[in-house]
């Protein structure tokens, strides 16, 4: 994701800093509304992660996280929401890096199955 897409989230997090997490929670919960699919999913990616890191990162403080931590799975389902709706009517095979919003949906379904105790825990 080292791309134009980086730049924009690293202006978020510098233009946000100052603002407590509940404004931040707002502010980014209406963005998502109109989001493209590829900025919704890295966005997820982002939020969730600074909760849950991937690989060998510590967890974000709290102060400087993207949004709460209640909050995160509400976002994670809108993208798991967008992934769907884009794939059934076909949208999803224009996507640019669609290797990588497969990974994140299959990320996304893993963590969303095993929180529900429905589904595998291998991901």
């Amino acid at each position: 994701m080292a791309d134009t897409r980086l730049r924009l989230h690293r202006l978020m997090r510098r233009l946000t800093e100052g603002l407590s997490i509940e404004v931040r929670t707002m502010i980014y919960l209406g963005a998502i509304r109109s989001a493209s699919l590829a900025w919704l999913i890295d966005f997820a990616r982002s939020a969730r992660s600074d909760y849950e890191p991937e690989g060998t990162s510590a967890s974000t403080a709290p102060e400087k996280c993207l949004v709460t931590r209640e909050t995160v799975s509400t976002i994670v389902n809108v993208a798991l929401t967008a992934m769907r709706a884009a794939a059934a009517d076909r949208r999803l095979l224009a996507v640019p890096k669609l290797i990588y919003l497969l990974y994140s949906w299959r990320r996304f379904n893993a963590a969303s199955l095993r929180r529900s105790g429905r589904g595998p825990t291998g991901f």
